[in-house]
């Protein structure tokens, strides 16, 4: 009995591949048959009215089913989209060479756009709801909302972003229209890896829900989306005198309970649109005699059909689960029965060429073991296996396929055959295959950089260490400690400090370091900490920095030198007075001719002049000091008068006058007094050394102006101007280089050392042509933060 149900089931499976093979129906069907039509006999006259109404019940039922299946579709493409856009913005990371970042992220958005067309833009938003990157659909330029450069000025779409940039999560946005648009949009806000921008892409959500209905065949519906039960867009177009059916559904991916897909059917209003008459009663009539005779006809055949309906029901349910894959049935020892189209397809052979056949199949490559025949063809187990193997086409190409081979039992749970099913996974290894090689280079190039990268995240009150490239462990071992101290340094430091170099006591080595919050491969936050070593960078800045003070102050002595014969004339005549001031009292004393009056008044005289010389000698010194820079509030004022006392004694020996122009109520300015009187009088030297050196004989003037620059009103602007022969374009460009000097006595030290000093004080300082011929220096400092009024600080 069980030899002659196996021998149907395989007559079954081999009938499958007939292409017109009619099915019969069971005799159970033609009895309700039967009765169907004995109760269609006296209900005839009702016929339109049930038909109807059923056709409403039917129709509403597919409605449910169709609204819901594109409801849910619409979620998992804007799901699908998201996580494309989320994969885009990684590629944002703060790396060095952020220009190349932005290339990625275009690659990337218009990849998406591409293969996304309902996605009609994609935008950089910073925090301030400026557009900074915008890349619009090829497909769809005709409609563009924003470009490069743009606020953006809808208060839900800014509420939006400042969620995203509070929670770093994504968000989609609710549905909006836009005037004189006959579309509905959604944005999708994404959160990247920089904490100053964000992704943002607007999709047409009206030509989504159209090629969703599209791609699942229900088109013939009208979908439309609702909010508080008002359509977004207004309808165009309504069949007249007909109701449709609806049927809505909430969208929960916009998380609003006002926002529902709706749906309607007017293909239920067939019977309305034509009425039955007379006519249709008798087609009616003469179908259903029709129908009985044909009843009795197949009536014969249904007996013998049951068990080939069984089987046959059986493979369909299978095919319709696994559409997608080539379908190979086989009986116990192998022998095939039933290929499906997919199967033909996938090997090239014909199922009049694979029907019967038995091992070795001809579609099998020769990498096929005999192990591996044993266990497609009939396992010791009836259990499910899964293999690749290399299967060879009929014109002699081989690709790489996957065979899961299920056991086929019967309703007794007897094993009767096996089920293959077939599938080419060529892509997909060579998608595995680039996937490794590329994560094998990714590791390469992070192990070769110079700088020392780690993962670490606090698990159970512990940090674990996640990840560490060659470089970390060279430095800082198998641990955490080292970046733990990293992090602890940046976080202690000011950000304008920590920019300069961080300096780790243990390692004593300086490190250009910085960290971040990152989203591991668990998808669980994380801190990536980068840390280069600047140790030898740094050490030969300070020496920099030091051999630069020793400049200052040399450059300083330099200068006092050079007047040292002025200052010797200063001091002559302070002294020469005390001495003629002594010399005539004594004369006075000794003659008897001194009174009281007059001693006191001689005494005054000498006392005053001993103060002139000791303020000449103070201020000697207090410019000659050396010091560190010290930037504290000071006038303008002060700083001119300071320098004015030395540079007057340079003007005295040159037979120079210097003009000095101050513009009233200057607010204070951020410096070291001594370093700017130094800067101001190298120029006001310089100055007049070069005017005396075209003007022979004759008296030279020079110019000092002084008041807020025009073009930048946070800083003050000094302005030594000269007429002297200039400075040629070619000598301007190495003016402040060290060791340059267009004097064939100079260092070469002078302007540069103005310029250190001007980079200090975060100022710059700059060399124009002065009109009629000479040169102009321009020098600026920032105003101080405000503490106090220029007059209290006099």
């Amino acid at each position: 009995m069980n030899d002659h149900l196996d021998q149907q089931v395989t007559d079954t499976f081999r009938k499958l591949n007939a292409p017109h093979e009619r099915r019969a129906v069971s005799r159970f069907g033609i009895y309700m048959a039967w009765a169907s039509l004995l109760l269609l006999a006296g209900v005839l006259c009702f016929i339109a009215i049930y038909v109807n109404d059923l056709d409403q019940q039917s129709e509403r039922v597919r409605l449910h089913q169709s609204v819901t299946q594109v409801e849910k579709n619409i979620e998992t493409h804007l799901t699908r989209t998201a996580d494309m856009l989320r994969k885009a913005s990684i590629r944002l990371i703060n790396i060095p060479s952020l220009q190349t970042s932005y290339q990625s992220v275009e690659l990337a958005a218009t990849s998406l756009m591409k293969e996304r067309r309902e996605v009609m833009e994609i935008s950089i938003v910073d925090p301030n709801y400026l557009v900074t990157r915008h890349w619009v659909n090829a497909t769809n330029n005709t409609i563009v909302t924003q470009q490069v450069g743009d606020v953006i000025e809808s208060g839900v779409l800014k509420n939006a972003i400042d969620d995203v940039f509070r929670g770093d999560n994504l968000i989609v946005s609710e549905p909006y229209t836009l005037a004189n648009v006959p579309f509905a949009f959604v944005n999708i806000f994404v959160p990247t890896a920089s904490s100053t921008q964000l992704l943002m892409a607007r999709i047409n959500l009206t030509r989504l829900i159209n090629e969703t209905a599209e791609l699942t065949d229900n088109n013939h519906y009208v979908f439309f989306v609702e909010k508080h039960g008002e359509p977004l867009i207004a309808r165009t177009h309504t069949p007249d005198g007909v109701n449709a059916l609806r049927y809505g559904v909430p969208m929960t991916i916009f998380n609003h309970p006002d926002f529902e897909l709706v749906g309607l059917s007017y293909e239920h209003t067939l019977f309305n649109t034509n009425n039955l008459n007379l006519w249709t009663f008798i087609g009616l009539s003469i179908l259903l005699v029709t129908a009985l005779f044909l009843l009795l006809h197949y009536q014969r055949k249904q007996h013998g059909s049951h068990q080939r309906l069984s089987a046959e029901y059986a493979l369909r349910v299978a095919i319709s689960e696994s559409a997608m894959a080539g379908l190979r049935v086989t009986d116990r020892t192998g022998r095939i029965l039933f290929v499906n189209e997919t199967f033909m397809r996938l090997v090239d052979y014909r199922a009049d060429e694979l029907i019967g056949r038995a091992m070795p199949y001809p579609y099998w490559d020769d990498s096929v073991t005999a192990m591996k025949e044993n266990i497609l063809s009939h396992p010791n187990e009836p259990i499910q296996q899964t293999l690749e193997i290399r299967v060879r086409r009929k014109d002699g190409t081989v690709f790489d396929g996957q065979m899961n081979v299920s056991p086929l039992l019967n309703e007794s749970k007897r094993l009767i055959g096996w089920v293959g099913e077939l599938y080419d996974i060529t892509e997909q290894k060579r998608a595995r295959e680039r996937m490794r090689a590329a994560h094998e280079r990714f590791t390469r190039v992070v192990h070769s950089m110079n700088s020392a990268i780690c993962v670490i995240r606090e698990q159970q009150g512990r940090m674990n260490l996640l990840f560490a490239n060659t470089p970390y462990e060279h430095l800082f071992g198998r641990d955490t400690q080292g970046a733990e101290r990293i992090i602890d340094l940046l976080n202690s430091l000011p950000p304008s400090i920590a920019r300069e170099g961080i300096y780790d006591e243990k390692s004593q080595r300086w490190f250009d370091a910085r960290y971040q919050v990152m989203t591991w491969t668990d998808d669980e936050n994380a801190i990536m900490v980068i840390a280069t070593d600047i140790t030898q960078r740094r050490e030969t800045e300070l020496a920099l920095e030091a051999q630069l003070r020793r400049s200052e102050n040399t450059q300083r002595l330099v200068t006092m030198g050079e007047m040292a014969s002025s200052l010797a004339h200063e001091l002559n005549q302070p002294l020469a007075a005390i001495s003629n001031y002594a010399s005539g009292a004594q004369f006075m004393l000794q003659a008897g001719k001194l009174s009281d009056e007059d001693t006191v008044g001689a005494l005054e005289k000498i006392s005053k002049q001993a103060r002139r010389a000791a303020a000449i000698i103070k201020r000697i010194r207090g410019f000659a000091k050396r010091s560190d820079a010290q930037l504290t509030p000071v006038t303008a004022d002060h700083v001119v008068s300071e320098t004015m006392e030395l540079a007057n004694l340079q003007a005295a020996k040159l037979r120079s006058d210097i003009k000095v122009n101050i513009a009233p109520d200057l607010p204070l300015i951020m410096g070291d007094a001594v370093m700017l009187e130094q800067l101001l009088l190298n120029l006001l030297k310089n100055a007049m050394e070069s005017a005396r050196s075209v003007a022979g004989e004759a008296r030279i003037s020079v110019e000092l102006d002084v008041g807020v620059s025009s073009e930048t009103p946070d800083v003050v602007a000094f302005q030594v101007i000269d007429h002297g022969p200039g400075i040629t374009d070619e000598n301007k460009q190495r003016l402040f280089d060290a060791f340059y000097s267009t004097k064939s006595e100079g260092m070469g030290m002078g302007l540069n050392i103005c310029r250190s000093i001007v980079e200090v004080h975060h100022g710059r300082i700059l060399v124009t042509d002065t009109p009629g011929g000479g040169a102009t220096f321009t020098f600026t400092v920032p105003i101080a933060p405000h503490v106090d009024s220029p007059e209290s600080q006099r």
